[in-house]
């Protein structure tokens, strides 16, 4: 009954005061301090956003997929906060299958802080879209003007679709910003996207702005996988710059009820799939070159169909990964492959997990170019 009881009460909060409000009320409700912690914008570490002073300020985690975690990172949150508060509960603030905040308390007894972080979850999400007092924490250095178009331009990098679930990332967080993937779940099917601006910097997200806004309005009238294509295309090709100026991507449908995956890559790395039993496939199909560009006469978009089974993983990258430098030379497909082979089940953050970190430790050097993953797993 408490939650019905606070609901009015934190229907009333004002957005940027609503995080020391909740750390009030879940006090109230479990008798303990407690703390509101975030995951920040690289999935590295959980920061505290409102709380008792002697809780830390941040714990280091390492399954963060950008801000948000799902059942492994959740895990991983409690161990970390465990090793560092001895005793103490972790409660996700889930909406839908991902968390972007955990609240913790260093007792609680009666059981109830896991509901009570349920509760007020969707309300704290919302409340994010009207303050900065939660990107301010979820940010530990000055994100780039590039680097910040491009965090506002990302979907939810953890999601279920019909017959399947989506994960989402990019790295790094704080510069570059010519990559971008895009999902939704739609009656026709998921649509799926990654795409990779040509360049760096403000151009190059300039670029990514109107290219997704193309695509997704395009989507939103209705229209078909090769008119979604056509669209961004043609604003692409609008802005000038001749050469210069162009966007390559592959944009997807995945339609549960036959099990069919459309595509349309125009001049990207091809999909990888994964299969349940791990054989690993390059989707390479009809290819067209890069959105803005016209060389030859008017654009003709080629679709492109698999049908997949229970298990399959399908990787939709950017160049960013596969040219990641080694000792070696490049970390290429067969990194990525062998990252998709390690990881720890068959899920779809699971497999970002996995190649996020491999891509990571793969070189001590920073990442200079955007390294952008999209995975859909089939159920």
């Amino acid at each position: 009954m408490w939650a019905i009881d606070y609901a009015a009460e934190i229907a009333k909060i004002l957005p940027a005061q609503l995080p020391a409000r909740l750390v009030e009320l879940a006090e109230r409700v479990t008798d303990a301090p407690v703390g509101l912690y975030v995951v920040d914008i690289e999935g590295l570490r959980i920061v505290s956003l409102a709380g008792p002073a002697g809780f830390p300020a941040e714990i280091d985690i390492r399954s963060g997929i950008g801000p948000e975690v799902g059942a492994l990172g959740l895990a991983e949150i409690a161990a970390e906060v465990e090793r560092a508060m001895p005793g103490s509960v972790v409660a996700p603030m889930w909406v839908r299958c991902r968390a972007t905040a955990v609240l913790v308390a260093n007792q609680d007894p009666d059981g109830v802080l896991a509901g009570f972080a349920e509760a007020v979850a969707p309300s704290f999400e919302l409340a994010a879209g009207y303050t900065d007092i939660v990107d301010r924490a979820r940010r530990v250095r000055r994100t780039s003007a590039a680097a910040e178009v491009q965090q506002d331009l990302l979907a939810p990098r953890l999601a279920p679709v019909m017959g399947g679930q989506v994960a989402g990332s990019l790295l790094p967080a704080y510069d570059v910003g010519g990559d971008w993937f895009d999902h939704a779940d739609n009656p026709e099917g998921a649509w799926l996207s990654v795409a990779d601006a040509m360049g760096k910097g403000p151009r190059a997200a300039a670029v990514s702005v109107l290219a997704l806004a193309a695509l997704r309005g395009a989507r939103r009238s209705g229209d078909s996988l090769e008119d979604c294509c056509q669209a961004v295309h043609d604003v692409v090709e609008d802005l000038g710059g001749g050469s210069a100026t162009f966007l390559t991507a592959v944009v997807a449908t995945w339609d549960a009820p036959s099990a069919t995956l459309s595509w349309v890559c125009c001049g990207h790395p091809a999909p990888l799939l994964v299969t349940a039993a791990g054989q690993i496939e390059h989707l390479e199909g009809h290819r067209t070159h890069p959105l803005g560009l016209t060389l030859d006469g008017p654009r003709t978009f080629a679709r492109n169909q698999r049908s997949l089974a229970p298990g399959d993983r399908v990787v939709f990258y950017s160049d960013g990964i596969t040219e990641r430098r080694t000792a070696g030379g490049r970390f290429g497909t067969e990194g990525l492959a062998a990252a998709l082979r390690s990881a720890a089940d068959q899920s779809a953050a699971a497999a970002i997990i996995a190649v996020e970190r491999a891509v990571l430790s793969a070189s001590a050097d920073p990442i200079s170019d955007d390294a952008t993953q999209l995975i859909l797993c089939v159920d």
